[in-house]
C-alpha cells in the first residue's frame, strides 16, 4: 500500500533470462525464468530523521498454468525524498507510475502532471487514483465500515475522509480540467464511490 503522499515508478527491464538447464534434470520439470523490474518511490522530505534513499530487493516466483515454468519476478524498490514537480531522473527514464493517494497534497499539481509526463517512455502510461472531492457521506461510511475499525478510529476516520481531506481534492471536472493542459497524448478520468481514477498515456 502506497502511503499518503507517495509517487511511484517503474521501470520494466525488458530482459527475461532463459530457464536454466542442467544435464541431470529429469524430463519435463519444471524451471524458472526471471524477469527484472526496477520501481522507484518518490517521498516528500519532510519527516526528521528520515534517511533520504533506501533500497529493498523483493522477488516472487509465480507460476500461471501447470503446464508453464515457474517466472521469478524480482523487483529492486529504491524509495527517494524528493519533490513530484522536480523529480531528479532523466527524460523518459520510466514505463509506468502509479500516485496513490497523494495527489490532492501537491503544491503544484500542474507542475507535477508536466513532471509526470517528462519522466515517461513514449507510449508510456500513469495511474492517479485519489479521494473525490464531491465524495458522498454512504460512500464515505461504507468505506469506513469496509475497515473493520473499532469506535474511535471508525469516527476520525469517517471525519477525515468526509470533510478534511476532501478540501484539497478534485472533482472530475477539474481533473479533467487540469490535466488536459499538461501535454499527455490521451487521458480518461473515471470515477468510483470514493476516488478518481486517471489513466495517463504519453
Amino acid at each position: 500500500m502506497l502511503h499518503d503522499g507517495t509517487l511511484m515508478l517503474i521501470e520494466h527491464r525488458r530482459h527475461i533470462a532463459p530457464p536454466a538447464t542442467s544435464p541431470h534434470q529429469p524430463p519435463g520439470l519444471s524451471t524458472h525464468s526471471t524477469r527484472f523490474h526496477q520501481t522507484t518511490g518518490v517521498d516528500r522530505a519532510d519527516l526528521p530523521g528520515l534517511p533520504q534513499r533506501s533500497a529493498y530487493r523483493i522477488g516472487a516466483k509465480v507460476r500461471f498454468s501447470r503446464d508453464t515454468p515457474d517466472t521469478l519476478f524480482a523487483t529492486s524498490v529504491d524509495f527517494r525524498h524528493g519533490n513530484a514537480s522536480d523529480m531528479p531522473f532523466a527524460d523518459g527514464a520510466f514505463d509506468f507510475l502509479i500516485c496513490c493517494a497523494a495527489f490532492k497534497n501537491f503544491a503544484d499539481p500542474a507542475g507535477a502532471l508536466r513532471e509526470m509526463r517528462r519522466v515517461l517512455r513514449d507510449g508510456g502510461s500513469g495511474l492517479i487514483v485519489d479521494l473525490r472531492r464531491d465524495v458522498s457521506k454512504g460512500a464515505v461510511e461504507q468505506d469506513v465500515a469496509r475497515m473493520g475499525m473499532g469506535a474511535v478510529a471508525g469516527a476520525f476516520t469517517t471525519f477525515a475522509l468526509r470533510w478534511f481531506l476532501p478540501r484539497r481534492a478534485y472533482t472530475k471536472a477539474g481533473f479533467e480540467a487540469l490535466v488536459s493542459k499538461a501535454g499527455f497524448g490521451s487521458y480518461e478520468v473515471r470515477q468510483t464511490p470514493m476516488a478518481l481514477e486517471v489513466e495517463l498515456r504519453k
